[in-house]
């Protein structure tokens, strides 16, 4: 076998339970409209892919009036992989101070 065969099931097997964090996520159940049909289009080919592979993937919608911090016991808790967009708030230039603090948080700091 060779190493990229090795390792692909190598992350395959140790990826269980996934969380995709985005300010635009379509999130199941929610209604599609004109403004967000594209972002539904992407939650849709993420969320069809982990399922390809029997693979769990939870979606956390970022929104700037709520304290995300409130939800992390819940969003963190037994996740493998956390899917991230580094762009949470298209007003902040360069400055992704929540995307940060996310990433500090999923690494328990």
């Amino acid at each position: 076998m060779s190493f990229n065969t090795i390792a692909d099931q190598i992350i395959q097997d140790s990826i269980v339970s996934s969380l995709y964090i985005d300010d635009k996520v379509v999130e199941p159940f929610e209604s599609i409209t004109e403004a967000n049909a594209s972002y539904f289009e992407v939650s849709k080919g993420l969320y069809s892919s982990f399922k390809e592979k029997n693979k769990s993937l939870d979606f956390y919608k970022f929104q700037l009036n709520k304290n995300w911090k409130d939800d992390a016991d819940y969003i963190f808790k037994n996740r493998d992989l956390l899917v991230l967009d580094w762009q949470l708030d298209d007003k902040k230039e360069l400055r992704q101070t929540d995307t940060l603090e996310i990433l500090k948080r999923a690494l328990g700091k």
